[in-house]
């Protein structure tokens, strides 16, 4: 009876067995067949991804290619541009050097001018310019003998409007001594008449030069007339304030005009 029983349990356990052992074989094929499965899509969605970013990888080369081409470039412009900059400044370093040995020359040859302000137009009508003017000079300033003049004329622009100034006449004196020693008389003297007109007689400078010295007008008014004080415009365009034993120099206008305005205060206590 008990073999029986343990022949029984023994058949019971061999048929248990195969039916695991078939089990385990199911799943080994079936993890065979998912693992197949997987590799198929990973290698479909590899394939997707591949294509799918495959233009994105060709475009992203292409802008590196074009970014090295940009950065290249950039270099290359920044040394031409350096180079221009090179030659620039030595251009404008010319350019300004030659402007300055223009506005030198324009004011030697202007060195032996005077000009006359104030003269009513057609004051010389009929008469030799260069004797007119020599023989204004003359009686104006009191002098022994005519200064040879060489050229006169009016400014050359239109002819004055009714009403509006006349225009200047400038002289051109052959002996620059003779023109020193009319402007030396200029500070001394007030109201200069010529034939019952008011006259007024100043350098010729270069336009350039006499705007600059312009600017100092503001300056030379109210200092006008202060006792034991100096003042005068150096060329091309330097001002000197001189009081007592102090001497002050300005180039700028405003810089003049405060401390004259500031000095006067001082004087005027």
């Amino acid at each position: 009876m008990l073999h029986k029983e343990i022949s029984g349990l023994a058949t019971s356990m061999q048929l248990g067995n195969k039916q695991v052992i078939e089990t385990i074989g199911t799943l080994k094929q079936r993890i065979v067949e998912v693992e197949t499965e997987l590799k198929a899509e990973i290698e479909r969605v590899e394939e997707v991804y591949n294509e799918k970013l495959e233009p994105v990888l060709t475009t992203s080369a292409e802008h590196s290619t074009a970014i090295k081409d940009l950065e290249t470039a950039m270099k290359k412009m920044s040394e031409v541009m350096k180079r221009m900059k090179e030659v620039q400044d030595r251009v404008s370093g010319q350019l300004a050097r030659m402007t300055d040995k223009c506005l030198d020359l324009e004011a030697r040859s202007r060195r032996q001018n005077l000009r006359i302000v104030g003269l009513r137009e057609g004051k010389e009508t009929g008469m030799d310019p260069w004797e007119f003017t020599a023989n204004l000079l003359k009686q104006v300033f009191k002098l022994s003998e005519k200064p040879k003049v060489d050229v006169a004329h009016r400014v050359q622009r239109a002819h004055s409007r009714p009403g509006a100034p006349p225009r200047q006449i400038i002289v051109k004196l052959h002996d620059i001594a003779a023109l020193e020693d009319i402007m030396k008389k200029i500070p001394f003297a007030t109201n200069l008449m010529f034939e019952g007109e008011t006259v007024r007689f100043f350098r010729d400078y270069p336009a350039e030069v006499a705007k600059k010295r312009a600017l100092f007008t503001k300056t030379r008014l109210i200092l006008k007339g202060i006792p034991n004080l100096r003042y005068g415009i150096i060329y091309p365009a330097k001002m000197s304030i001189t009081y007592k034993d102090l001497e002050r120099f300005f180039i700028d206008p405003e810089e003049a005009f405060k401390y004259a305005q500031e000095l006067t205060k001082d004087i005027k206590g």
